[in-house]
């Protein structure tokens, strides 16, 4: 099984990124729960908004919009820790669009085992609840 991390308060993490112990962990099989409230409300429609160059946590920095689809939006984005270019799909805050994102993270993980090259399907590299919002980071 593989866990992620609840972002719940950006002051709690260290400059690299990574969670403090105050942050709670999400698992990908088990209940579902809500993750952190939003500090922005969101669209009407349950999308997170944002601007471009704002920090999506201290690890991401927003640069653009790559798309928008039923689910959520896809940004691109810079990964601090990694120092990359990389792809953030932002769910969207609703409760079935969040179950589907932790089916869609499992899938894709059970995928990753089995693409011995990596060049076969999407890359995982990391997934968090993030304002209400399952974020999953591919590159």
């Amino acid at each position: 099984m593989f866990c992620g991390q609840e972002i719940g308060n950006i002051s709690s993490f260290a400059s690299s990124g990574a969670p403090s112990d105050n942050s709670s962990s999400l698992c990908v099989k088990g209940v579902a729960r809500n993750g952190s409230p939003p500090w922005r409300e969101d669209d009407k429609d349950g999308h997170y908004i944002f601007e471009l160059g704002d920090d999506l946590t201290p690890r991401y920095k927003i640069y653009s919009k790559m798309g928008e689809g039923t689910f959520g939006q896809v940004l691109e984005c810079w990964d601090r820790e990694r120092k990359e270019m990389v792809a953030v799909k932002i769910v969207r805050g609703v409760k079935k669009y969040r179950e589907a994102a932790m089916i869609e993270i499992e899938m894709l993980q059970q995928l990753g085992k089995h693409d011995k090259g990596g060049n076969r399907c999407v890359q995982i590299r990391n997934w968090f609840d993030y304002r209400n919002h399952i974020c999953i980071v591919s590159i």
